[in-house]
């Protein structure tokens, strides 16, 4: 009778058909976009106009970029939520770019590991969102207020937090995630400098302040960030 001592308590594939799974949702994606974008290309120039047209194809291939590596939504999500570009630009005011990215980024997560077959990082932060989602929804309804927006609000917070768990693994994934944070930190107290230097700036009891936009234009808002 043969011993199974020396068997392996549980197997695993072969390093090329590992690296063949994970090759699967990049090679959808593209498929898709060479399917869609020359469709988009055609609506649009029949439309009679090219900048709409540019901007449409700037837009879905940076979308479909991100389905195919969540982990640059990941960045770039954070990077909105620092340099915040709508309050920096206004003609981008309303597009609602962090909501986009982030929920973009979240569906090429899912779709990457529904066909890899992985499971969702667990955490007690899956709990502590559920929760606070059944509070919000309370909330509005105990008093009658319009939900549309916290909704939206809370998504990105959603999104955000469940990148980070399944996509920042490793010692190197969090160096990476912190160096890119200071680096949109730093963004923001040059821009402050900036602004101050040109005579755009809070004077506070006799006190000149830097600030900068949006979120940020509260003095104290904007150091205790870069702290």
């Amino acid at each position: 009778m043969a011993s199974n001592q020396n068997l392996p308590e549980r197997y695993s594939p072969p390093l090329d058909m590992q690296n063949a799974s994970s090759s699967i949702p990049v090679a959808v994606i593209i498929g898709v976009a060479c399917l869609v974008i020359p469709a988009a290309i055609a609506y649009f120039l029949a439309m009679g106009n090219e900048a709409i047209t540019l901007a449409v194809i700037i837009g879905m291939v940076s979308l479909l970029l991100i389905m195919a590596q969540p982990v640059i939504g990941l960045f770039l999500t954070v990077g909105i939520l620092f340099i915040r570009p709508e309050e920096l630009y206004p003609p981008l005011a309303g597009m609602r770019m962090m909501l986009i990215i982030s929920l973009t980024s979240l569906v090429g997560l899912c779709f990457h590991m529904a066909l890899n077959r992985k499971a969702f990082t667990r955490s007690p932060l899956n709990g502590l969102l559920a929760g606070f989602f059944g509070v919000l929804l309370l909330s509005a309804l105990v008093n009658q207020q319009e939900i549309s927006t916290p909704l939206m609000d809370f998504g990105k917070l959603a999104a955000l937090v469940i990148l980070c768990l399944n996509l920042i693994k490793t010692p190197k994934d969090y160096r990476n995630l912190i160096s890119a944070t200071l680096l949109f930190i730093g963004f923001l107290a040059a821009y402050s400098i900036y602004l101050h230097s040109t005579g755009d700036l809070k004077i506070r009891d006799g006190v000149t302040q830097s600030t900068v936009t949006g979120i940020f234009s509260d003095p104290n808002d904007l150091s205790a960030t870069l702290v």
